[in-house]
């Protein structure tokens, strides 16, 4: 994304804890979930945002290969698309 050339400001979190505070402080445009994340998986935080009422697109990254189950877990908890 930096080096689209698109005006962009991104910020991380280290962890799923981290992640749904800063959901909670402040607005984005769109979250990026990596499955694998201390202490939960990007799974089980796509799940607990939709509950929680956050409408933001969420794109799922994994890196896993033959990912098709974790795929369609991924999509039942609400993400919008993966990588």
């Amino acid at each position: 994304l930096e080096q689209s050339g698109l005006a962009v400001s991104i910020d991380e979190a280290g962890t799923g804890d981290e992640a749904l505070a800063k959901v909670s402080a402040y607005e984005f445009d769109c979250l990026l979930l990596d499955q694998d994340l201390p202490g939960t998986t990007g799974v089980e935080l796509a799940a607990l945002l939709r509950r929680s009422g956050v409408l933001h697109p969420i794109v799922f990254i994994t890196g896993r290969e033959n990912a098709e189950e974790l795929l369609q877990e991924a999509v039942t908890a609400g993400i919008t698309d993966f990588i």
